[in-house]
């Protein structure tokens, strides 16, 4: 005994949609054409074997997971909200170096229009400290993305 029926027939009788069983199918490897018989060992092999990659990448996931807090217990790799304090803490006085420019240089600069120099700083600190927020949005950026090894 064969059972075979179209890929509409096995759609309303798995309840799934036609354009999901054709990808499940192509990617078990079953040669199919619409309108014509798929059997059910085929459309078997080929739900299963999309509930055999699904466990698969789970399993993955989880030894990935369980390999981090491994490596973040052992001191490997530090935790996001801790690799953020760092930044900051590295990254503050640097800022606040930047924003005193202005102020503290001003009348080196131009002694006779302190105000003039003053404000060019002002607006060179402004571009520098938005070129290294864009810089330090891109280094999160790439943390985040980054998985840790």
């Amino acid at each position: 005994m064969k059972l075979e029926a179209t890929l509409h027939g096995w759609s309303v009788e798995l309840g799934e949609p036609p354009e999901s069983l054709a990808r499940r199918l192509r990617l078990a490897g079953v040669k199919f054409e619409r309108g014509v018989n798929v059997s059910a060992f085929d459309m078997f092999r080929a739900l299963s074997g999309g509930l055999r990659e699904a466990q698969a990448r789970e399993a993955n996931a989880r030894a990935e997971l369980l390999e981090s807090l491994i490596e973040e217990r052992k001191g490997v790799v530090l935790p996001h909200a801790e690799v953020q304090t760092i930044m900051r803490n590295v990254l503050l006085p640097i800022r606040q170096h930047f924003l005193s420019l202005p102020s503290f240089a001003g009348h080196l600069c131009n002694p006779s229009d302190p105000e003039l120099a003053r404000k060019a700083l002002q607006e060179w600190v402004e571009t520098s400290m938005a070129i290294v927020r864009e810089e330090s949005q891109k280094l999160s950026e790439h943390a985040k993305r980054t998985p840790s090894k």
